[in-house]
C-alpha cells in the first residue's frame, strides 16, 4: 500500500534562510533545494526550486540584486507550518 501526502503552501510562505536570522516555532527545520530557473516580476523574483525531485514555486521580494541567485544555487527552504494545507 502506497500512501501519498500532498501539501500546499503558498510561495510568499517559503523563507530562504538567512544565516544569524532567528525563527520562529513555526517555521519549519531547513529543507535544501536547488534553484533551476527565475522570473523578475517587479517588486517580486520568483525562483522554480528543486526539492528532492519536486518542483517547488519560492516568491521572494526583489529588495536588491544580491537576493537573485542564479541557476543551480543550492538554497536551504524554510516553510512556515501555519500555511501547509494537506490537498487530496
Amino acid at each position: 500500500m502506497t500512501i501519498n501526502n500532498k501539501l500546499a503552501i503558498r510561495p510568499e510562505s517559503i523563507y530562504v534562510r538567512e544565516a544569524g536570522r532567528d525563527y520562529g516555532e513555526h517555521i519549519s527545520a531547513p529543507t535544501q533545494g536547488i534553484i533551476k530557473n527565475h522570473q523578475l516580476l517587479g517588486n517580486v523574483i520568483r525562483y522554480q526550486v528543486d526539492v528532492k525531485g519536486c518542483d517547488i514555486t519560492v516568491d521572494l521580494l526583489n529588495r536588491s540584486s544580491e537576493r537573485l541567485f542564479d541557476t543551480g544555487t543550492p538554497l536551504e527552504l524554510l516553510f512556515n507550518l501555519n500555511e501547509l494545507q494537506q490537498v487530496s
